[in-house]
């Protein structure tokens, strides 16, 4: 991601963004993280899941924004800069839980989807990070 711009009307928040909100591990520690009552940023490809999951963050007297997207889009680092900008935060924490596998033999497997792990697994926490 490149550098957020400061708004300014107002200083950025610090916030922590969680890849992979919408289940799983990642689900389970954007849990934890809104116990430190900093704002999070929960990204993922379910909808409805990361709006679940923002109401119980919220709740919970954490701020929450949701941002559905899979992170394999070329402009997905952008996405996530553009929807920090808009609640007037920045990656403070960047937790990368979003990921896939495939199983079965590997000849057998679409070349596609093997390229499709590298990139979500690989290539997309490098772009991030």
């Amino acid at each position: 991601m490149k550098a957020v711009t400061q708004r300014s009307d107002a200083p950025l928040t610090p916030a922590i963004v969680v890849t992979g909100a919408s289940s799983g591990i990642g689900r389970e520690i954007a849990r934890v993280a809104a116990r430190d009552r900093m704002p999070l940023l929960l990204v993922a490809r379910s909808h409805e899941a990361l709006l679940d999951l923002a109401k119980q963050v919220e709740a919970s007297g954490t701020e929450a924004g949701c941002l559905s997207l899979d992170l394999r889009a070329s402009n997905a680092a952008g996405r996530i800069e553009s929807a920090l900008a808009e609640h007037g935060w920045y990656c403070d924490v960047l937790v990368l839980c979003a990921g896939i596998g495939v199983f079965g033999a590997f000849n057998e497997i679409n070349r596609c989807e093997h390229l499709a792990v590298v990139d979500l697994n690989a290539r997309v926490p490098t772009e991030l990070a």
